[in-house]
């Protein structure tokens, strides 16, 4: 074993590797809500001494993890065949070096697996202190003057530029660090793990009171920054952890008393109070929600009946993702069986857009859609396969709270799929697989439980 001489201690190299690692998942967990390129350098670190680790201890590697933890190799293998099929080659590499997650992550959670089995509860409180301090800046932000907001912004160039509407809770509220959608995905993923780590705690103990207070703060910031994918997909989620608590905490002692019919039926009614009346409470009362969702009713009316460009209509977001799913799905019929490819994308999606004189920002608002186009049906049928594959190991688990986790973490991304393709960006790839694989991670199903707060089903 090589080993280092610091301050008169002997030190072998995998100590050294390790130390840095941990650091390294923490810088990760820190900075996907505050900094992109942050992340992007943990991820560089991640890689650095995977391979480190891979050269210097290739006799004493960990044992290797499920199939489906390398999964996302499968799909970095079709996008490398796509770059190879685009004329772009510029364009498709640098599509291609946003995806280095795809292979930094699987690898990096297989060396690392004795550091995320001691730290990998920190490293999520890590990730919630961050996002909440996040969600208090967004907050002050949102309750300063509008004029006061911009001249801070201003001065501070290492935040997002401050985009003026004449209605900005229409458009979707200022989000300091990252692209308001971005903060969105993670926010629905942090409420989801508050949910997991909070219940997980005696009841009214400290940990548990400081995870609900912060829960109340992150969710407030949700529903004002307007990422309307993300609130929905949180709000459909939200309905297996209604059902979880209440199986947990309240049908056992209800059927005992009572009988299990009247259970059930108090379920229902908790279903229907908190996927419908509560949300129409809020689209009441709350200005900002009220605000966003007329202006979706708005823009596609105006789409509808064909008047859409009669405004400025570059900024109707509804417009943009019923644009991009027009053309998107025309790609598709052209070269069905390979696609596009990843370097030629965007142009052709460009000429298709000017052919028909659309003056709007060219993006991709589908993620199956997008995989489609770009790698042809057998990208489509590979990443779905993978997406599926988490779900039935969701469905798999016999701790109650992790199952709700796995279960609602899917159902959350499916619809934010449906309306954005965050995986085509290094910060919403990071976000999304980061957290895929540890949610199937040996790390985080070896976490201490109580039996008593970890139930099974």
């Amino acid at each position: 074993m090589i080993q280092l001489e610091e301050k008169g201690e002997t030190r072998d190299v995998k100590w050294v590797i390790e130390i840095l690692a941990n650091g390294m998942f923490l810088l990760l967990f820190l900075a996907l809500p505050t900094s992109k390129g942050l992340a992007s350098v943990a991820m560089g670190g991640l890689l650095i001494l995977s391979i480190a680790k891979l050269l210097l201890q290739w006799k004493n590697l960990p044992k290797h993890l499920s199939w489906l933890s390398y999964a996302p190799l499968a799909l970095l293998l079709l996008l490398i065949i796509s770059f190879f099929l685009s004329e772009d080659q510029n364009n498709a590499w640098k599509v291609l070096y946003r995806q280095n997650t795809l292979l930094i992550l699987p690898l990096a959670l297989w060396l690392f697996q004795d550091v995320l089995k001691r730290q990998l509860t920190f490293y999520f409180n890590c990730f919630i202190a961050s996002i909440s301090f996040c969600s208090l800046l967004t907050l002050i932000f949102f309750f300063l003057p509008e004029a006061t907001s911009i001249e801070v912004v201003s001065q501070l160039s290492f935040l997002q530029d401050y985009v003026v509407h004449k209605n900005q809770s229409a458009f979707g509220n200022y989000s300091p660090f990252l692209d308001r959608l971005h903060f969105s995905y993670l926010l629905g993923t942090g409420l989801l793990l508050q949910l997991y780590l909070g219940l997980k705690k005696p009841l009214l103990s400290v940990p548990q009171i400081i995870y609900t207070a912060l829960f109340g703060l992150n969710l407030a910031c949700f529903l004002i920054l307007g990422g309307r994918g993300a609130q929905l997909g949180f709000l459909a989620s939200g309905s297996i952890w209604i059902v979880v608590i209440y199986w947990k905490f309240l049908h056992h002692r209800i059927t005992e008393r009572l009988n299990k019919q009247l259970s059930i039926s108090i379920l229902s009614i908790g279903l229907i109070v908190g996927l419908l009346v509560f949300p129409y409470f809020l689209y009441q009362k709350v200005p900002a929600i009220q605000d966003r969702y007329q202006q979706l009713k708005w823009e596609i009316g105006t789409y509808q009946d064909n008047t859409f460009t009669n405004y400025p209509y570059e900024h109707f977001t509804s417009l943009r993702r019923i644009m991009s799913w027009r053309y998107n799905w025309e790609m598709i019929q052209d070269k069905p069986i390979l696609g596009r490819g990843i370097g030629d994308y965007q142009n052709e999606l460009q000429r298709l857009y000017d052919r028909d004189k659309i003056k709007i920002p060219v993006n991709s608002h589908q993620q199956l859609l997008y995989f489609w186009a770009t790698t042809g049906i057998l990208g489509f049928l590979t990443f779905t396969g993978i997406f599926l594959a988490f779900l039935r190991q969701g469905f798999l688990q016999k701790q109650l709270f992790l199952k709700a986790l796995m279960l609602s973490f899917w159902l959350f991304y499916f619809i934010v799929f449906l309306f954005d393709a965050p995986l085509l960006y290094q910060t919403g790839g990071i976000a999304f697989w980061t957290f895929f694989l540890l949610f199937l991670h040996p790390a985080l199903h070896v976490q201490p439980f109580s039996k008593s707060n970890n139930p099974t089903i």
